[in-house]
């Protein structure tokens, strides 16, 4: 049996969402443009009702993409442009690429600003800063303290109630910093 034909209102709804579909295509005409880093070069199969296209980084690498992302701004890359604004200096932010010198900075400020810290009560609580330059720029810590010398060295204050300030931070081994205490333990050698 055959539906009903279209006639009136059905007919009107039946090609005003046909226009509105055509009219908010996402992909319509956008093969070939370019949206960031990402050249549309073909369409994917939907997500369900979300349009998917096949993109091509100017790094090389093909990607697909949301089309939405596309049309907002909210994908620009086939995520090399977070790598390259991310890491200016080399060490990341968030990830695989977080470096010990990053993890040692970031972690200085949230002992020293972050009340939620678990060891804030040692630090920031106690009145304990950070050099104003090192707080605002990773850069500006990483090149007064250099890299870090081993992998068994760690940020340390040299004066235990100092900040944490270029006359005032090295990088010290465990060992070191055990001797190094408030309370004034020493250790010869650490047991585990």
């Amino acid at each position: 049996m055959a539906p009903p034909p279209l006639v009136g209102a059905s007919l009107t709804i039946l090609l005003t969402s046909v226009m509105l579909r055509d009219m908010y295509n996402p992909l319509k005409d956008r093969i070939g443009q370019k949206f960031g880093k990402l050249l549309v070069v073909s369409r994917a199969p939907n997500k369900g009702e979300v349009t998917i296209c096949n993109c091509k980084c100017d790094c090389g690498l093909m990607t697909t993409v949301r089309a939405g992302d596309l049309q907002s701004g909210n994908t620009k890359s086939c995520g090399c442009l977070v790598t390259e604004t991310n890491t200016k200096h080399g060490h990341g932010r968030r990830g695989k690429n977080r470096t010990p010198e990053y993890c040692a900075w970031d972690s200085m400020l949230q002992r020293c600003y972050n009340k939620k810290h678990p060891n804030f009560k040692y630090y920031g609580a106690r009145g304990i800063k950070v050099y104003p330059t090192w707080r605002q720029d990773f850069t500006a810590f990483l090149k007064s303290m250099g890299p870090r010398p081993a992998a068994n060295y760690t940020l340390e204050r040299i004066n235990n109630d100092g900040n944490y300030e270029p006359s005032n931070c090295k990088w010290a081994t465990w060992l070191q910093q055990a001797n190094n205490k408030r309370k004034g333990n020493q250790f010869n050698h650490l047991e585990w």
